[in-house]
């Protein structure tokens, strides 16, 4: 081994030990789907070990070589194909996909072991064109897609015609990489610095890779692209941490904001809506309490009754907007922020509960709802902000209160539990 097969100790170092990270991380933060990272990561470990072992012999090095080549290819079908999802996440057509990397592997392969005559490579590329567009027509996708494969397989086939082998292996893990940083790039959220820094480097990686068989003959430029390489892994094995720490940060967030049960904006939420909604000087809130829920959860449990908030949640949300806010204030209560004139309003949400709700395999019930409404600034009695919700929820309860109170009194003369169920609750 020579001095400079030692320049990437840290770089080891730092990856082995984001590694041991994500693992801890894996069983701490299933959903965070880490698995992909550590797969994708665990590959460049492997490219960048093998590549203190390629210059020992000419046994080695073939071997050391192939490995180097296949463990970037497996890196770069992971960026492309399971970064940033859980693989039991990924569908069927997902999976069609893989197909495109049969070739791409066997192309490196066959760099790696020295194959140095055109028709292996040449088979490859047209093995590649005919798979591409085959899994394209079977997943009925758009054609922008294959058309580019086909061009990088027609320009892989056309280095091995002209006898430049290492320019055919070399555009095809450009050829991917480029591919996972676009993919990634429309995959992962917006807005972060991991994104960001993942992406770029994932491109300058690719460059790396397209202009090698260039810059190869000439060893200064060779040791400055090798410096450039690696400095990209290690800005990517950065980059994959950011991006696991953020996602962290965004799920404490909406676990911060929303309610659990339903997915719905909690009480600490609305209260920032419902600020913002009054400072535009004017907006209503609906506020709804179902009628008869506790009589549901002793007759039937507390599963029948989180199904059915449930069911009561995803038909309120086909009521509101994406300008409106929905809320789940706890229990049976919840609430909507809205511009809207507040009847039709009222209307559409009373429309949404009066169809029968299926809770299990046998139990049908019809629920209504009683139904405070308030309006800024009417109803907020000439105050503003913290005060101004105080008031306007309120306005709102007291009138749902008295229609619950009118609800009661009508509902006491019924005295067979299965009316109940038949008339509503």
């Amino acid at each position: 081994m020579n001095d400079r097969q030692f320049e990437n100790l840290p770089y080891l170092v730092v990856s082995a030990t984001l590694i041991a990270t994500l693992l801890i991380l894996q069983r701490r933060l299933p959903r965070l789907a880490i698995n992909s990272w550590i797969f994708a990561l665990g590959f460049t470990v492997i490219s960048e070990i093998s590549g203190y072992f390629i210059e020992i012999s000419a046994g080695w090095h073939i071997a050391m070589h192939t490995v180097r080549l296949c463990s970037d290819l497996l890196a770069g079908v992971a960026f492309l194909f399971f970064t940033g999802r859980k693989l039991s996440a990924t569908s069927d057509h997902d999976f069609k996909l893989l197909w495109n990397a049969v070739p791409f592997f066997a192309l490196e392969l066959i760099f790696g072991l020295e194959v140095f005559t055109p028709w292996p490579y040449v088979l490859c590329a047209a093995a590649g064109a005919v798979i591409s567009v085959a899994v394209a027509v079977l997943r009925k996708r758009s054609s922008i897609i294959p058309v580019a494969q086909v061009i990088l397989w027609f320009a892989i086939a056309t280095f091995a015609v002209l006898g430049n082998y290492r320019a055919s292996a070399y555009w095809g893990l450009g050829g991917v990489f480029a591919a996972a940083g676009l993919h990634l790039w429309y995959r992962l959220p917006r807005n972060t610095i991991g994104r960001v820094a993942l992406v770029l480097s994932l491109f300058v990686w690719s460059a790396s890779f397209f202009t090698h068989s260039y810059v190869f003959p000439h060893p200064k430029l060779r040791m400055m692209a090798e410096n450039i390489w690696s400095i990209q892994k290690f800005i990517v094995s950065v980059s994959m941490l950011l991006i696991l720490l953020e996602s962290e940060a965004r799920e404490n967030e909406a676990l911060a904001m929303r309610d659990q049960l339903t997915g719905l904006a909690n009480r600490r939420l609305m209260e920032l809506r419902l600020t913002s909604a009054i400072s535009t000087g004017h907006t209503s809130i609906l506020l709804l309490d179902l009628n008869g829920f506790k009589q549901i959860n002793d007759t039937h449990g507390h599963l029948a009754g989180d199904e059915l908030l449930q069911q009561i949640a995803e038909r309120l949300t086909q009521c509101v907007t994406e300008e409106e806010t929905l809320a789940r204030l706890g229990g049976d209560e919840f609430l909507i922020i809205s511009n809207r004139d507040i009847l039709t309003l009222n209307g559409s949400v009373q429309e949404a509960l009066s169809k029968p709700i299926l809770l299990g395999r046998n139990l049908t019930i019809v629920v209504n709802a009683s139904i405070g409404t308030a309006i800024f600034p009417l109803d907020a009695q000439g105050s503003s902000g913290a005060e101004a919700i105080t008031n306007l929820l309120r306005v709102a309860d007291n009138q749902l209160y008295a229609r619950k109170q009118a609800h009661t009194v009508e509902e006491a003369t019924v005295t067979n539990p299965r009316r109940l169920y038949r008339q509503g609750l």
